[in-house]
């Protein structure tokens, strides 16, 4: 992801939609898993901060987004143990 942006670099910050089209092409691509949307939906929230000026996003405030509109669109995943496991991992890596 770091090197395509780095390769769009020259259309300014009309690279940030790319990449987040890009992203939602990755996810569609490859189905719909809980470690896989939340993945793709905390890259987005970092890009759409950016494409805004608004800066980075931290990474607690990701991962929050993330969980937040998952859980939105799939209320069920909070009893699915493969979303549970992979914000927890992601919690520790964060610890």
């Amino acid at each position: 992801m770091v090197a395509l942006g780095w390769l769009l670099k020259s259309l300014g910050m009309w690279r940030y939609p790319l990449l987040i089209g890009f992203l939602l092409g990755f996810t569609a691509l490859v189905g719909l898993s809980p470690s896989i949307v939340r993945a793709a939906l905390m890259g987005i929230a970092v890009l759409v901060s950016l494409w805004l000026g608004a800066g980075r996003v931290q990474p607690w405030q990701a991962l929050g987004i993330a969980a937040t509109l998952t859980l939105l669109v799939f209320a069920a995943w909070l009893f699915d143990l493969s979303f549970r496991l992979s914000s927890l991992a992601v919690i520790g890596i964060f610890l």
